[in-house]
Formats: C-alpha cells, sequence, structure tokens
C-alpha cells in the first residue's frame, strides 16, 4: 500500500513521471516539480533529491557542460534506473542522468558549490554576500553504474563506464571505461569491442 501511495503522490508532483516508478520509505524530493523520471525507476530508502535553482550571488562561476540536457535546478533521470540507499543528488546546478543507470549506495552527485577560494565567513549569504558560487552541471549517460560511496563534482561520464566504489569524479569520463581513484582516472575499457553491440540499443533509446 505504501508503494501505492508514493507513486500516486509523487506522479502528481514530479515534473514528469513514466510508469513503474517505486519510491522506497524515507525518501525527499525538495522542489519535485523540477525532476522528471523516466520508466522503471527504483528510488531506494533514505535517497535525497535536491532540485530548484538556488539562490544565485553576484558572483556566481559557470562551468559549462553541453552534454547536460536538464536546466539549472532540474534532475532528468531515465529509465530502468536503481538509485540506492543513501544516495544524494544536488540538482542545482542541473544533472541529467541517462538510461539504465546504478548508483550505489552512499552515492553523491554534486552540480553546485562554494568557491574554496573565496569563502572567509562561511557559507550563510546574510554574513557573507560575496560568497563565489561555482555551476558545475553533471551528464551521466547511458548504462553506467557507481560503486557505492563515489562522488561526483560535474562533467561528463560517459556510455558504459563503471566507476569503482569511493572514487571521486572531478573530470570527464569516457565511454566505456572503469575508472577508480580520488581524482577517478581511467583504468582500462569496460567492454571489449565484440561486447560493446548490447549497448548501442540502450544508447538509441536515451536519444
Amino acid at each position: 500500500m505504501g508503494i501505492v501511495l508514493r507513486r500516486a503522490y509523487y506522479k502528481r508532483r514530479l515534473k514528469s513521471c513514466g510508469s513503474n516508478l517505486f519510491v522506497a520509505p524515507g525518501v525527499a524530493i525538495e522542489n519535485p516539480q523540477f525532476v522528471s523520471v523516466g520508466d522503471w525507476v527504483w528510488i531506494d530508502r533514505n535517497v535525497i533529491i535536491l532540485a530548484g535553482a538556488a539562490n544565485e550571488t553576484e558572483r556566481l562561476k559557470i562551468v559549462e557542460n553541453p552534454d547536460c540536457i536538464a536546466r539549472p535546478g532540474e534532475v532528468v533521470i531515465g529509465s530502468r534506473c536503481h538509485i540506492a540507499i543513501g544516495s544524494v543528488i544536488q540538482g542545482h546546478g542541473g544533472v541529467s542522468i541517462g538510461d539504465s543507470f546504478v548508483g550505489g549506495a552512499g552515492c553523491l552527485i554534486y552540480s553546485l558549490s562554494n568557491s574554496l577560494y573565496s569563502s572567509r565567513l562561511g557559507p550563510i549569504p546574510a554574513i557573507a554576500p560575496q560568497l563565489e558560487r561555482i555551476r558545475t552541471p553533471v551528464a551521466v549517460a547511458a548504462n553506467v553504474w557507481l560503486g557505492m560511496n563515489s562522488i561526483v563534482i560535474g562533467n561528463t561520464i560517459g556510455d558504459d563506464t563503471f566507476v569503482r566504489p569511493f572514487s571521486t569524479v572531478t573530470a570527464d569520463i569516457p565511454a566505456n571505461s572503469i575508472a577508480s581513484g580520488s581524482p577517478a582516472r581511467v583504468e582500462r575499457n569496460r567492454y571489449r569491442d565484440e561486447e560493446a553491440e548490447p549497448s548501442e540499443s540502450v544508447r538509441k533509446q536515451s536519444h
């Protein structure tokens, strides 16, 4: 009954919602009207999704990411995706996630942050009105797996990529990669050429 009620609640409040949405207990979605999800999306226990545009200061640095289809404040999640327990998606700068995404427990995806180079009085605007913010849109392509407790700060992760647990993505990761470390670096290809064929259909479905 809880599954049915939560599905009905979010179908009315999300910007768009596909079929068979599964929202577990403890999920918190701030400003759901800026969140879009595809078919067969599973948002697991205690996931936090922060959407809606943040208060912008005069000192806003924007790092462009043409791969991100979400506007600032939007979170766009494709079909057949699982966001695991305790993950956080902060969409103030825009986050787009392709089809067949798997995010392990405790993953963090952030698209807006305060600049460490200008912060001297803390993050409260009334006290530090000149605080510089950095908008770094995130684009996660199709068939991407993020290992548990991995962190993504801006940038693009290409199709068919696996990011190992406890890694931190601070730069673009090319398609068909296994990446690890902090910052994450490419180890090798995820699939051999003859194994890449199934993912072509995934990519076509996402466009």
